[in-house]
Parts: C-alpha cells; sequence; structure tokens
C-alpha cells in the first residue's frame, strides 16, 4: 500500500473540509480521541490562538 503524502494527513481549511477530513477518517479507523497541534512553534501566538478557538467553536461541536 503506499505512503499517504505528509499533505494528505494535514487537517487544513474551514470548518467543513476539516470536519469531513475526520469524518473520512473516523471511517477508516475508528477512534474516540485524536491528539492535534495548533502551529505552535509555527504560527504567531495569536495565529494560533485565533485557530485553536475556530477549531473548538465550530468544529468540536459537530462530534459530539
Amino acid at each position: 500500500m503506499p505512503r499517504p503524502k505528509v499533505a494528505d494527513r494535514l487537517l487544513i481549511g474551514d470548518a467543513d473540509t476539516v470536519s469531513r477530513m475526520i469524518e473520512s477518517a473516523a471511517r477508516h479507523v475508528p477512534f474516540r480521541e485524536v491528539f492535534l497541534l495548533f502551529g505552535q512553534g509555527i504560527l504567531e501566538r495569536d495565529r494560533c490562538k485565533k485557530t485553536l478557538e475556530l477549531f473548538a467553536e465550530k468544529v468540536i461541536p459537530r462530534f459530539r
């Protein structure tokens, strides 16, 4: 089986896109927990915080 490209492993996009990516992954490998990085050490502090806030407000509620 070919290995996916690194970009295929990243969750990048708006809330709808990221939600669909998580749903797709869950269909292939069911899971109950995830470990995510939100650009710590790469993005500016405010941008990283905003990214985390958007994920918490718009993506997480879809999986409760």
